[in-house]
């Protein structure tokens, strides 16, 4: 009974044992993301499990590249590995946490409409895309391209706004993002 309880703490303090729904739910919303968030009515700790279990892929990738990369395993190529892969819950909590208020804001203020679990559920997929693109460092700057329209999809089927109203606010939100870290950049 007590090893049980401890293997509880586990799967949800790390985010183990649910990667196999996880996968399932990414390759339904990667086959038809209109279909997918129109039906979509997860609650946090799925989409946590989800976001977590995509951190732990990338983290995965870009163990293995760097080591094609850099011919051998660093130390610092280790240990980063295996605390991304341990602490994914906690960033993908972190992240859910800065990105979620952040397009709900945007909603709210262009359509007086406010679900921060909608938001959630488009910042989830919405970023997971995004993290599975930057895998591959020469396309990593595309991510963008598939931002706005992905993102506009998520706003228009979670929060019922027109598509143009939905773009519209997808486009404004990521271009004065663009905009500020490139000033922050200058």
């Amino acid at each position: 009974m007590r090893f049980r309880k401890n293997m509880d703490f586990i799967h949800s303090f790390f985010g183990f044992g649910k990667e196999k729904d996880s996968m399932n739910k990414f390759i339904k919303f990667i086959k038809n993301p209109i279909k997918f968030f129109e039906r979509n009515k997860e609650k946090e700790e799925s989409l946590l499990d989800v976001l977590s279990f995509i951190y732990r892929i990338k983290a995965t990738f870009d163990f293995l590249l760097s080591i094609l990369i850099f011919g051998k395993m660093t130390e610092i190529i280790i240990i980063g590995y295996i605390l991304v892969f341990l602490f994914a819950k906690i960033i993908a909590i972190v992240t859910l946490f800065f990105y979620s208020p952040i397009l709900n804001y945007f909603v709210d203020l262009f359509s007086n409409k406010s679900n921060i679990l909608a938001a959630k559920r488009i910042v989830t997929y919405v970023f997971s895309v995004n993290l599975l693109l930057s895998i591959i460092p020469s396309i990593s700057f595309l991510t963008i391209l598939f931002t706005v329209p992905l993102e506009s999809i998520g706003i228009w089927k979670q929060y019922k706004l027109s598509f143009t109203n939905s773009l519209f606010i997808s486009s404004i939100k990521t271009g004065i993002i663009v905009l500020i870290l490139w000033l922050l950049s200058l």
